[in-house]
């Protein structure tokens, strides 16, 4: 998927005071490429991956992705784009101890797209493919955090989105955890990945198309690992 912003900012109010969350940014992401985002902390770079992924509208400009304008569409149009196009892979893993592996990716799973049957297989073929190492009944609170980091990163894709959008994946794992993490990350074929990390290694080995660094709301656009 082609995502491209044109002239977007975000502006919010805090104590009657105007606070940039993103300043008038302009580019695009081609369909199927890696993006890094990188910047100091506060800097803008949830912001940036919120608009990214439809979970906020810009204050003034337009976002786009393919020949939809998402930043025009109503909230339930737009939440129902954002569920079958984003799959979304947050700092903490968000899993609901008490459930099942299964459970916990079934309740992303799209309604009337699939069968219960088809989820299953659905959800099989992601563990396997990430090397989890658990069955799909083990309860989340027996996983390691690598563990858990997959079954989030295989809840994000269980829809099969065209979009990627992963904050931090990387933050509090172990070296062994953080590597298979980012190996993972680079073999989706096909998908837009975008990834906000201060991970030192994605910028030194990971071969990302390009990289986006935000500063106090401004974004700079980088190619690969300028």
């Amino acid at each position: 998927m082609y995502i491209s912003f044109q002239e977007v900012c975000k502006k919010y109010r805090r104590n009657n005071e105007q606070i940039w969350g993103l300043r008038e940014s302009s580019f695009s992401l081609d369909s199927g490429s890696t993006t890094l985002i990188t910047g100091p902390n506060g800097s803008g770079k949830s912001t940036l991956l919120s608009l990214l992924g439809g979970i906020i509208r810009p204050t003034t400009g337009r976002i786009y992705c393919d020949e939809t304008e998402i930043s025009g569409l109503g909230e339930p149009f737009r939440t129902h784009f954002r569920h079958r196009s984003f799959g979304y892979h947050f700092q903490e893993d968000h899993l609901l101890s008490g459930l099942s592996i299964s459970e916990n990716i079934m309740l992303a799973a799209l309604p009337g797209l699939s069968r219960p049957r088809a989820v299953r297989q659905r959800i099989q073929q992601l563990l396997d493919a990430f090397g989890v190492g658990a069955t799909q009944e083990t309860r989340v609170e027996q996983l390691s955090g690598g563990q858990r980091q997959k079954v989030s990163l295989a809840r994000a894709l269980v829809n099969d989105p065209p979009v990627l959008l992963a904050d931090e994946p990387t933050n509090h794992l172990d070296e062994q955890s953080a590597t298979e993490i980012r190996s993972l990350l680079a073999h989706l074929p096909g998908k837009t990945v975008v990834v906000i990390s201060h991970d030192p290694v994605f910028s030194e080995e990971f071969a990302f198309d390009q990289r986006l660094l935000v500063d106090d709301g401004n974004v700079h656009c980088l190619r690969g690992r300028e």
